[in-house]
């Protein structure tokens, strides 16, 4: 059975287009509405009560489902979000995901009867799930900080694996050849692709990739201060550590303090991340800049085409920039020698 993507792509137009089309609403060009009903004489595609029902219903509501964290590029977000939509003049309907795939999934589909569209923050469904989703979900989908393979849905993501990828470049410029990883979570697609980005980078200078020297945490400052002290007490040496996020990273620095490391005299440190706390902190962290705050605003921006434009329109994936500060030096040449 053909559904309305299907649709949508073989008629190179949105699926608020086709569902315009689908329920006689005129504000669709001739043009396109050929186009779209051309594409559901060649796929015999048969639309749902279900579909036409919700498309007919409007609520000015956009639905925002976030994965319950404390997570500090959630709370970035979210003012940006609210404030565009208010733009727009469109109220936020806020719901938790409970990081649970099941329940997560049920409760996008059981939005489209509140909202007019849903934007998608999730650390849980997997790629097939979102692929499902859309195909199921009668209302425009954007799913934030994920990207989309091959287009199966619309996305805005950050490039996870360049921001590891810039930190790690800065390093190795200033000819670092032993940096550990201070790592989030792997057991999602954000912090796989950070992980890939680290090894690559290294596998790209010619350098050796040590697994001791990559310790999984938690973005949390006490889990970044632990991970330090494990690294320390490892037999293996380094000259730089690379971490995933400032809170980490501030963590890091205070292990080394107690460790007697001057930072970065003898171990330098660079952060995913550019917060007041990077700014403020002794010394000040170089770190990579997440544009957070711009995927939120593409997002909405995403969405909004899906729902007033006609036109299909591409994913977006964004990328980070170095800010340079005062947590990296050059490894001396003794330093820089040591094998681990």
């Amino acid at each position: 059975m053909s559904t309305i993507v299907e649709v949508s792509i073989l008629a190179g137009v949105s699926k608020a287009t086709v569902s315009r089309v689908i329920n006689g609403n005129e504000s669709v060009s001739p043009q396109s509405r050929d186009k779209v009903l051309e594409a559901i004489a060649t796929l015999n595609f048969t639309p749902s009560k279900t579909a036409q029902a919700l498309a007919t219903k409007r609520t000015n509501a956009v639905a925002v489902v976030f994965p319950e964290s404390n997570h500090s590029q959630w709370g970035a977000l979210l003012p940006v979000i609210s404030k565009e939509l208010q733009t727009h003049q469109k109220s936020l309907l806020l719901v938790s995901g409970r990081n649970d795939p099941i329940s997560e999934y049920d409760s996008i589909l059981n939005l489209q009867h509140q909202s007019d569209a849903v934007l998608l923050y999730s650390r849980t469904l997997s790629d097939k799930h979102l692929q499902r989703l859309n195909k199921e979900i009668a209302v425009p989908l954007v799913v934030m900080n994920r990207h989309s393979i091959k287009e199966k849905y619309l996305s805005v993501s950050i490039n996870q694996s360049q921001l590891v990828s810039i930190a790690m470049q800065h390093l190795i410029a200033k000819e670092h050849r032993h940096i550990a990883c201070i790592s989030g979570p792997t057991d999602n697609p954000s912090g796989q692709a950070r992980v890939k980005g680290y090894i690559e980078s290294l596998y790209a200078a010619k350098l050796t990739f040590n697994p001791l020297l990559l310790s999984i945490s938690d973005y949390q400052f006490m889990g970044g201060y632990q991970a330090c002290r494990q690294l320390l007490n490892l037999k293996a040496k380094f000259t730089a550590i690379v971490c995933f996020n400032e809170q980490m990273a501030l963590g890091a620095i205070k292990a080394l303090k107690e460790y007697g490391k001057n930072v970065p005299q003898q171990i330098s440190v660079v952060s995913i991340g550019n917060s007041p706390m990077g700014q403020h902190s002794s010394p000040q962290l170089t770190s990579v800049e997440s544009p957070v705050q711009e995927m939120a605003k593409q997002a909405v921006a995403l969405l909004l085409n899906q729902l007033q434009n006609s036109q299909l329109v591409e994913s977006i994936s964004l990328n980070g920039k170095l800010v340079v500060r005062k947590s990296v030096t050059g490894a001396t040449p003794q330093l820089a020698r040591t094998e681990p």
